[in-house]
């Protein structure tokens, strides 16, 4: 029995948990008219900072991939693809321009933050073959961005999660290159039905709940799906051979299990883990770093690890 008793949900994060359960349910409302919701709750004015930030489009066929990429001071730093999260239908660059900053300066790594294609308009796997696509173009062009020669990571929060670990399998089968680490934040890694138990202990009453996480995994999946597939549903299939993983799971949260049984699975496949638990915080605490001190602390906390991890230590 799981004897861990955990904080309260910390009283910034409870009063946001309220304020947004009285709203209409992303999925009761025109999906437009919940993206600028989205939106508009989470886009911050950027800080001034001594990162060097610049979109830049990947070329894809006849089409471009934006990506926006934040560079620390200094020469040689080590790389990492990040995937923002919002269930493959919602969120940018702009919705995780905050998160991308924090990250690129305290693990003094750049961060190369990938606008892939969304649900549902364009279903499971097209967002990770656009990161495919922004991977591959980055190791080839790495001298243009004075990246260090190897040291690469991909990362994700939430659904982002999702797909730098399903990017993540698809490099090691390829067996071209080895990633430097890996780095989730509150990742989706399994499909909603059955669900582990804090579907039932930590979803009532939030707003990422089994109907929500439902209704995500409807947009995102494509008309013919298997539930044997490892990069659909990265709990599954083998993780040996996979990076050095920095994850961070809240506990209030319907996505904690499958975040500690990933950490547990990838230990037993020989995958050295660093595991963070936010006790005191609900999923998406990572876009609350201005207004939760602990919530601020624990994306510090990681993406210090990840520095760490990223240089070997």
């Amino acid at each position: 029995m799981d004897e861990r008793r955990p904080k309260m949900l910390h009283p910034a994060a409870e009063e946001m948990r309220a304020a947004a359960t009285q709203l209409p349910a992303f999925y009761e409302i025109p999906l437009e008219a919940a993206r600028d919701r989205m939106r508009s709750a989470l886009i911050r004015q950027a800080e001034p900072s001594s990162l060097r930030v610049a979109d830049v489009i990947v070329p894809a066929g006849d089409r471009g991939i934006r990506v926006r990429a934040y560079r620390p001071p200094g020469h040689r730093n080590p790389a990492l693809v990040f995937f923002h999260g919002g269930g493959w239908v919602f969120n940018d660059l702009d919705t995780h321009d905050e998160l991308c900053r924090t990250i690129a300066e305290v693990a003094q790594c750049s961060v190369f933050s990938v606008d892939y294609r969304r649900s549902p308009e364009r279903t499971y796997p097209a967002a990770i073959d656009d990161g495919d696509v922004v991977f591959e173009w980055l190791v080839t062009n790495s001298g243009e961005f004075d990246v260090e020669s190897g040291a690469f990571a991909l990362g994700g929060d939430s659904a982002g999660g999702t797909i730098a670990t399903a990017l993540a399998k698809r490099i090691r089968d390829r067996g071209a290159r080895q990633l430097a680490a890996h780095f989730l934040l509150y990742p989706v890694l399994d499909y909603w039905d059955p669900g582990t138990p804090s579907y039932d202990e930590r979803g009532p009453g939030f707003t990422v709940d089994r109907s929500f996480m439902k209704w995500i995994w409807d947009a995102y999946l494509p008309s013919q799906w298997v539930r044997e597939d490892p990069h659909l549903f990265p709990l599954h299939g083998s993780l040996a051979g996979l990076p050095p993983t920095v994850l961070c799971v809240a506990e209030y949260d319907v996505l904690r299990d499958e975040g500690i049984d990933y950490a547990r699975l990838l230990r037993q496949a020989g995958v050295p883990v660093t595991l963070l638990v936010a006790d005191d915080q609900m999923h998406g605490f990572a876009h609350h770093l201005a207004l939760i001190d602990t919530a601020k602390d624990m994306v510090l906390s990681a993406a210090t690890h990840l520095g760490r991890t990223l240089r070997g230590g």
